[in-house]
């Protein structure tokens, strides 16, 4: 009997063992992957540009109404109160006028251009931006010779800055006889600035 009774108890027991699950290990959480945003910053580069001279537009007007050779309905023999009068005619504006006295030479500025009078018989001398043929500040030396050719004088200057000359005709003035000049200033073959004005030889000056 109680050899049975161990057997039925080993029976049980492995019976127990056997009904034992095991439990499966735990599966770990999936990870969900970090999502990284990054901010892209673009920058856009600067450029820094000359401003435009604002009077641009109206040295092309008044470029045409002065020639090289100092005619035209602004000349060089005109006086300041005169050339006011032609400004005045095309609502052209001006910002300095100093009219011309007994004893003192008028100006009319308008930008960058300047009109100087009565400095020598009578005429005077005007700074342009732009000329009657089209030649304007900015433009190239190659682009000066292209439209006046070759000069009559050149003064290259041991810096930067050369002028080239162009006799455009003589006239008489008082005892002397003078040369109507019109010249290009350039500064490293780039144009700054052209001149109407009536220039005495200097062979009759000092000759």
């Amino acid at each position: 009997m109680k050899r049975i009774l161990i057997i039925v108890l080993c029976l049980i027991m492995v019976l127990l063992s056997s009904c034992q699950t095991a439990k499966k290990p735990e599966q770990p959480a999936e990870s969900t992957p970090e999502t990284t945003t990054t901010t892209t910053t673009t920058t856009t580069p600067t450029t820094t540009t000359t401003p435009a001279d604002p009077y641009e537009a109206v040295y092309a007007q008044l470029a045409r109404l002065t020639k090289e050779d100092g005619t035209g309905e602004i000349s060089l023999d005109m006086t300041s109160q005169e050339i006011v009068k032609v400004l005045d005619k095309y609502g052209i504006e001006y910002q300095d006028f100093e009219p011309q006295g007994d004893f003192s030479n008028g100006h009319v500025y308008v930008g960058k251009n300047a009109y100087f009078d009565g400095l020598f018989g009578g005429y005077g001398q005007f700074v342009l931006k732009q000329t009657y043929k089209g030649l304007k500040a900015g433009d190239s030396l190659e682009r000066a010779l292209e439209i006046y050719g070759e000069p009559d004088e050149l003064i290259d200057e041991v810096t930067d800055y050369k002028t080239l000359i162009y006799v455009q005709k003589k006239i008489n003035v008082d005892e002397y006889t003078t040369e109507i000049k019109f010249s290009i200033q350039l500064h490293k073959d780039i144009v700054e600035d052209t001149c109407v004005q009536v220039i005495i030889p200097y062979e009759q000056l000092y000759g």
